[in-house]
């Protein structure tokens, strides 16, 4: 008998989180134990211990305990679940998304692992080789806007004062110095550390669910999906303060949903979808993201890798908001098939959104762009068979359309608007562009007072070599100077004469020896005197022909 029951408990604690999937388990990083059973009343303890156990078909809780109470290692998944079950990763319902940083607390006196803080007058130094990061707050929470980090301050020099707040390293004597707030103290402070590359890692993994969870502080990507990941959805997910990208899909994929993620505070791409060699990520959906404050790149780029290598075709982009990235809002510079439709861009540093190096088969649908870009709202790069209908490009810094070396474009329905102060040209086609059909579009300059370009061919780009075709559309400017059409090395023109200087015979399809005005109706109109409004971007008020 006691041979038996000795056999029975091995036989129930042996392997006692065997599943057969469909099962939800629990880690919780603060009362949870490895040496439970994972169900809610006694959880697991490691992220990653907790990962181990799981089976296609279950789902994983993330307890949260609040920001100040993260996670703190890396969330790998890597080989994971199967074609027929999918496995869930998420937070608890009804609880606050749990914090996963890529970081160590520093807060004692003694920092990273061995060096002793030391206060000298004003200032708190340590000694360290190359930090890549620290942030502190003396009321011991995450500070929407007042996270100060080290890396704000690294090219202070050695005449420049410390304002209180402000970190500095110091690249010669190897030493961080901060000079503290009124109120902080060593004893009273919250120290993080950066030390670690991401938060989550996708490897090669068939069927998963990652959602509300929230990514903080990582030295390279907060989220990455790589070598060939399959059927990935990644919902409701915050990222914030990311060293490289918050959510990068790369080395292959497909079947890849991103959605309703909230991304900011970033040093490179908001979303990045890379290309790869044999096995090109295809089939992805970035849909409903709020993207903002990118550093030096773009909101979401579609790119190749850095070996040259394209992504795959079908891609969707929709309903996204991205405002304040250092370059495009969109940047769609690799693959195939690929629709952007109802996004809003604003406030973005070079352009709303962007189309070129190769991509081909671009739809472009219901996008707002608003004060975008010192080179375009709208920038169609190097590319083919790209349409662009029913948008608005309004404010732009610069241009607010530039068509540059690309062939077969469309624009139709679409409302183009130059504010007063704008510069450049409303419509600008350069280099090597061909077959351009601009189709039912109202372009508005609001500019008065000195010479407007409705539309200029440049950089010797002549007319008559684009094949380009201008088909009822309405023209609009505050006051008529005469001098709204403009070729290279031909001069400025008036609607009609332009009309009747460039104007060839129509044959209802793209043709590559001219500029052709097809609209019978087409007639440049400049607003009544003292008024210039419009109304919704669509129906103009108050103009006379």
């Amino acid at each position: 008998m006691g041979v038996r029951l000795f056999f029975v408990v091995i036989i129930l604690y042996g392997k006692p989180y065997a599943s057969h999937g469909h099962a939800a388990y629990y880690v919780d990083n603060i009362q949870g134990d490895n040496k439970s059973s994972g169900v809610r009343s006694a959880p697991w303890k490691s992220l990653n211990y907790a990962v181990k156990q799981l089976v296609a078909g279950d789902h994983l809780i993330i307890v949260s305990h609040g920001p100040m109470h993260p996670y703190r290692e890396p969330l790998y998944l890597h080989g994971l679940g199967n074609a027929l079950k999918t496995i869930e990763i998420s937070g608890e319902p009804g609880n606050s998304d749990p914090v996963l940083v890529g970081l160590d607390d520093w807060t004692d006196l003694t920092a990273g692992g061995g060096q002793r803080w030391v206060v000298s007058g004003k200032h708190w130094i340590f000694n360290i080789m190359k930090p890549s990061g620290l942030w502190l707050s003396h009321v011991k929470q995450w500070k929407e806007n007042g996270v100060f980090s080290l890396i704000e301050r690294d090219q202070v020099t050695g005449e420049q004062k410390l304002l209180p707040g402000q970190w500095h390293y110091d690249k010669s004597k190897r030493h961080i110095k901060y000079r503290p707030m009124a109120g902080e103290t060593l004893s009273n402070s919250h120290i993080e550390g950066l030390v670690r590359k991401q938060a989550v890692g996708i490897v090669a993994v068939r069927n998963l669910k990652l959602k509300n969870i929230t990514a903080m502080f990582t030295g390279n990507n907060a989220i990455s999906i790589v070598n060939d990941s399959q059927n990935i959805s990644v919902s409701r997910v915050t990222v914030r303060y990311a060293g490289n990208n918050g959510i990068s899909v790369a080395r292959g994929g497909s079947d890849i949903a991103i959605k309703f993620c909230n991304i900011s505070d970033i040093m490179n791409n908001g979303i990045i979808i890379s290309g790869g060699g044999d096995h090109p990520v295809k089939n992805t959906i970035i849909k409903a993201c709020s993207i903002q404050y990118v550093a030096t790149n773009d909101g979401i780029t579609l790119h190749d890798d850095q070996q040259g290598n394209s992504i795959g075709r079908n891609h969707l982009i929709e309903g996204n908001v991205i405002s304040a990235c250092q370059e495009q809002g969109i940047d769609i510079v690799s693959g195939r098939q690929i629709v952007a439709r109802n996004n809003l861009t604003f406030n973005n540093h070079d352009s709303g959104i962007s189309i070129g190096h190769g991509a081909r088969n671009v739809r472009i649908e219901g996008h707002a762009s608003i004060n975008d870009g010192y080179v375009g709202g709208l920038v169609v790069g190097r590319s083919m068979a790209v349409v662009v209908r029913n948008s608005l490009f309004a404010n732009g810094k610069y241009h607010q359309i530039v068509i540059r070396d690309a062939n077969e474009v469309v624009l139709e329905n679409n409302t183009v608007i130059q504010g007063e102060s704008g510069r450049g040209s409303v419509i600008d086609i350069q280099e090597r562009s061909k077959q351009v059909l601009f189709r039912k579009n109202i372009i508005i300059s609001q500019v008065h007072g000195k010479e407007v370009r409705l539309l200029r061919f440049l950089k010797g780009r002549k007319s008559a070599e684009t094949g380009a075709v201008f088909d009822d559309n309405i023209w609009w400017v505050a006051s008529a100077s005469g001098k709204e059409f403009f070729v290279k090395r031909a001069g400025a023109y008036k609607l009609d004469d332009f009309k009747q200087v460039f104007n060839l015979k129509n044959n209802g399809r793209f043709i590559d020896s001219g500029v052709r005005f097809l609209e019978s109706q087409s007639q440049l109109l400049h607003a009544t005197e003292g008024y210039r409004d419009y109304g919704c971007g669509c129906q103009l008020l108050g103009v006379l022909p």
